[in-house]
């Protein structure tokens, strides 16, 4: 084979391989359990302040006991935002790209009693997203485990326990002063229950805009869509060509 011919067959290959990248690696980044930076930073200096000052003001509106007594917080976990696209029937991956809030549990007296969070801004640049949560949610952070991960469904303001390893989802509820898990569903059937119950797209919330609120659907950057034209041109170039020195080799 001469050398332009492995120049466009190599091609052709690293365009499959930014295809494959710009197809999944969204979903990889959203789904990493890695902590940002910048999210570490804002805890570190923020939380435990935030924190003290609703004490000082009004715990019982969040959920805390009278009096402040010994607060602590534990590391930062992952809360994801439910794909819109999944519940539409567009796409089966149930986590939404970059909609990730860090979420550290609020140990009053060594008891967890609620949560606080940070999510990225526009900007880039990390700010407080809430403090209190469903009273749920802590003991569902607290209790995942190596395969799971907590997903936020927006428009029922719930949150589900999504097992990687066993493809199933099951909602975190309140019985009594416990978190207790539902029974388990498939990620199929809950995308069918989606899919049956916002056919009409009216249904799901939408912000001031006009957009999906929590999670909206996907769509492609001026960016995506160069260099898929650009994955293209050398895939089917270098099919073209492959064919054709075939063919002039035959004759």
């Amino acid at each position: 084979m001469s050398k332009i011919y492995r120049t466009v067959a190599m091609m052709a290959l690293l365009s499959l391989l930014i295809g494959v990248f710009l197809m999944g690696g969204d979903d990889v980044m959203a789904r990493t359990n890695q902590v940002p930076d910048g999210a570490k930073d804002f805890a570190e200096k923020h939380f435990l302040r935030m924190v003290e000052e609703t004490l000082s003001e009004n715990p019982s509106e969040y959920g805390f006991k009278e009096g402040k007594g010994s607060i602590t917080l534990s590391e930062l976990y992952p809360v994801y935002s439910l794909n819109a696209d999944f519940a539409f029937g567009q796409s089966d991956e149930i986590i939404a790209d970059h909609q990730t809030s860090w979420v550290a549990v609020i140990f009053q007296d060594g008891q967890p009693v609620r949560a606080i969070g940070t999510y990225q801004r526009a900007d880039g640049q990390f700010a407080l997203e809430a403090i209190g949560y469903a009273p749920e949610l802590p003991n569902g952070l607290l209790s995942l485990k190596d395969d799971e991960k907590i997903i936020y469904f927006f428009p029922d303001e719930t949150y589900y326990v999504y097992s990687e390893k066993a493809n199933t989802i099951m909602k975190l509820e309140l019985a009594g002063e416990k978190t207790v898990r539902s029974s388990p569903q498939s990620k199929e059937e809950f995308q069918n229950m989606l899919i049956e119950r916002f056919k009409n797209r009216g249904e799901w919330p939408e912000d001031a805009s006009g957009g999906f609120m929590g999670a909206a659907p996907s769509a492609l950057s001026p960016l995506h869509l160069v260099l898929y034209l650009v994955m293209i041109v050398f895939v089917l170039g270098g099919t073209w060509l492959y064919f054709r020195r075939r063919l002039k080799t035959r004759n």
